[in-house]
């Protein structure tokens, strides 16, 4: 099992024999959850790259909700949900943590978020990519981005949908949306318009879409920069062997280079 400290808030996860320059991925809870949590639901994947030289550091979002060990990475109304909000109450707290873990053991070549941290990925990654790799909080352009469960990030929408392709193609960002057939949580549509911003083929986007009508599952779809990964299940990081084997292929092979 991999190896755990923690710093600024951060779980540091070894799932490695220590190269000397790992790959480093930032993982990002679901709201509700906590860096303790997340681990939990990680730990198949950490024991699957074990010696892959990949490198997860689990930050936890600032803001405390009324369950206790229960965070969440922003502030909504009563009733609101992430993709209909005009504004993230907050937001400029979780910039400012995501900074400092930055600063502290960055910068990473990977963002992979789960539900809300799915969402705070794809705006942090939508920055870079409006900026040319130069927006706060992180320093660096990721080159690899998990979506798990993602919805759309309403105050920041422009931003995703503003974005042009051809700046999304020179970002040379690799993104790999994972979307539950059965999501009663967020809207799995939400999750393929998300991945169409970030990179993905009308094409793979139809043919998602046919899929999560009741086609077959489990199945990647796409081969270049943008993938998307459907289960059958809901809400959920998957981590069953097919998953796992899609984890590995997507980040595993990308150590070297």
């Amino acid at each position: 099992m991999a190896a755990a400290r923690t710093l600024l808030g951060t779980l540091l996860l070894a799932a490695m024999a220590s190269p000397a320059a790992p790959l480093k991925v930032l993982s990002l809870h679901g709201k509700g959850g906590n860096t303790g949590s997340f681990f939990m639901t990680m730990a198949p994947v950490l024991e699957r790259l074990q010696g892959e030289g990949v490198e997860f550091h689990l930050q936890q979002a600032p803001h405390p909700m009324t369950d206790l060990g229960a965070y969440q990475w922003w502030l909504l109304r009563a009733g609101e949900r992430s993709f209909t909000a005009t504004e993230y109450g907050g937001f400029d707290k979780t910039m400012q943590d995501i900074r400092a873990c930055s600063d502290e053991v960055g910068p990473f070549d990977c963002i992979w978020g789960h539900s809300q941290g799915a969402i705070l990925a794809s705006i942090l990654l939508a920055k870079q990519i409006e900026s040319a790799g130069e927006a706060f909080p992180l320093p660096k352009m990721p080159r690899f981005a998990i979506l798990n469960g993602a919805a759309w990030p309403g105050p920041f929408g422009d931003l995703l949908s503003g974005l042009d392709s051809a700046a999304v193609a020179a970002s040379g960002l690799q993104v790999l949306s994972v979307i539950g057939q059965q999501d009663d949580i967020n809207p799995p549509e939400q999750a393929l318009e998300l991945a169409k911003c970030l990179g993905a083929t009308p094409e793979d986007v139809t043919k998602a879409s046919d899929v999560l009508a009741g086609g077959s599952t489990p199945c990647v779809i796409g081969e270049g920069n943008s993938r998307i990964l459907i289960h059958g299940g809901g809400h959920i990081v998957p981590t069953d062997d097919f998953a796992l084997d899609a984890y590995q292929s997507f980040l595993a092979a990308k150590v070297a280079t």
